[in-house]
């Protein structure tokens, strides 16, 4: 499930393609849909960052979930802990002037929004989960297959000063 309708569309031709026929894939937006269920387990992989509302989100997750069922997420870390992205922006900042102050919101939901695993845990808790655990792990991260590649990703991103 993701909100990005062509993210579904490449996962299931991909899916197509590698003859997996026992998932399926929805568009939508897991924090106010209504989700199908209920489940033994929720996985994310670098989604739970994104949403503007995260506890309405984990509570929605919660209830599409059996009794017992659990949540499974991958997140990122604080910025200073990624360090492929801190370096980079590091670099950036000497090249680029730094945006003009602005009363409009300017930051919010995006990569390092569950880097703090203490309000991360009191989220899920008001949500409904009980006892959250978190395992750190730390994995070699290939961004792009040549470097227009990993630049088109990392631009993706967007530039974040959380």
């Amino acid at each position: 499930m993701d909100v990005s309708e062509p993210f579904i569309a490449a996962s299931i031709k991909e899916a197509g393609e590698s003859g997996v026929e026992n998932v399926d894939f929805l568009a939508g937006d897991v924090q106010v849909m209504d989700l199908p269920g209920p489940f033994d387990y929720a996985f994310s992989r670098m989604g739970l960052m994104f949403f503007a509302n995260p506890v309405q989100a984990f509570r929605n997750i919660r209830g599409a979930l059996r009794p017992g069922g659990r949540l499974c997420a991958v997140v990122w870390r604080r910025k200073l802990d990624n360090e492929w992205v801190y370096r980079t922006e590091k670099v950036v900042d000497q090249y680029l002037e730094a945006p003009e102050e602005t009363d409009e919101p300017t930051c919010g939901p995006g990569p390092f929004a569950m880097a703090n695993a203490d309000t991360v845990s009191d989220q899920l808790q008001i949500a409904g989960f009980e006892q959250p655990t978190f395992t750190r792990c730390d994995q070699h991260l290939k961004i792009g297959h040549d470097l227009d590649n990993a630049v088109e990703f990392n631009m993706a991103l967007g530039r974040r000063r959380s």
